[in-house]
């Protein structure tokens, strides 16, 4: 998985035109995805909000293999495997995760909002993933 960072001028200096800032995500997605890539199994905490939920079809695109682990509210991208869990609650968190009964390359969580969650990446999800990726806000900006 590709870190993607750019800017409105980084797609004019390309060339190209986006009409809204959704489509230059996927552009600029779009042209990471032809870059070669081994292949990975992420576990996304979130996955249906509007970082988290572009981040799995990101990933399914380039062929990574995708979890979730969401309270179950709203929509999945199709081919996302669901786990449904609360992550304020430690023990559902990590039962879930047994339950699944893997391993995860990474671990990129879109939700991690407080020390207490940081904690219980560190004591519930450590165990199953190999290496962990936090976003630390997805609300800087407007979505539109």
């Amino acid at each position: 998985m590709y870190v993607i960072h750019y800017s409105t001028a980084d797609m004019e200096e390309q060339g190209k035109a986006c009409p809204n800032v959704g489509d230059c995500d996927m552009m600029m997605a779009q042209d990471t995805f032809n870059q070669e890539v081994s292949l990975m199994k992420l576990l996304l905490i979130g996955g249906s909000g509007q970082l988290s939920g572009r981040l799995a079809k990101m990933a399914l695109a380039q062929g990574h293999e995708v979890w979730t682990v969401t309270r179950g509210v709203r929509a999945l991208p199709e081919g996302v495997h669901s786990l449904m869990a609360d992550r304020e609650d430690a023990q559902a968190l990590q039962a879930a995760l047994a339950a699944a009964d893997t391993r995860w390359d990474a671990l990129l969580d879109c939700v991690c909002r407080t020390p207490h969650h940081a904690q219980v990446n560190l004591t519930a999800v450590s165990h199953y993933v190999r290496r962990m990726v936090i976003v630390s806000t997805d609300s800087v900006y407007s979505p539109y």
